[in-house]
């Protein structure tokens, strides 16, 4: 099992991040694009918890020599952060809690549970049953908090 967070998949949950940062920067803006922001910031919590769970498949080689592009892929599956958390490898799920826990000075399950539907809701946000109040602070404070959890990797 990989036990090291995919570089792949959290430079791609950094792009959602840098997308959603500038907005936060702006009361104007944020106003405007709250919904966006949830959406951007919910994606990139998705991919920051996935990437820390993740595999390598190799292609094989193909005619002539040539070696295909590898698979990069996630060990969990699904949108609903609180699952995604739950099904980690435990090592992994305690590695990011114990790294959480010293970057944010919190413990990450509470914003986890309280940020769980984010993705989903803002994703669909004109469906009837959709969640529309969202506390932008606490899905903000999950991403930057996994992200200097990722960061910090190997100091744990």
């Amino acid at each position: 099992m990989h036990k090291e967070p995919s570089g792949w998949i959290f430079s791609n949950a950094l792009q959602f991040y840098e997308l959603a940062r500038p907005t936060l920067e702006s009361p104007e803006k944020l106003q405007d694009q709250s919904i966006a922001v949830v959406c951007n910031l919910a994606l990139c919590v998705e991919l920051l918890l996935k990437c820390c769970d993740s595999g390598v498949k190799a292609s094989p080689v193909q005619p002539g020599g040539l070696i295909g592009d590898a698979e990069i892929y996630s060990n969990v599956r699904g949108h609903d952060f609180e699952k995604i958390f739950n099904n980690l490898d435990p090592d992994i799920a305690n590695k990011i809690a114990t790294l959480f826990s010293r970057s944010a000075g919190r413990e990450i399950r509470p914003l986890i549970n309280e940020c769980k539907d984010y993705f989903i809701s803002s994703r669909y946000s004109y469906e009837p049953n959709s969640n529309p109040s969202y506390n932008i602070s606490s899905i903000q404070r999950l991403a930057e908090g996994l992200i200097d959890s990722i960061k910090n990797w190997h100091s744990a």
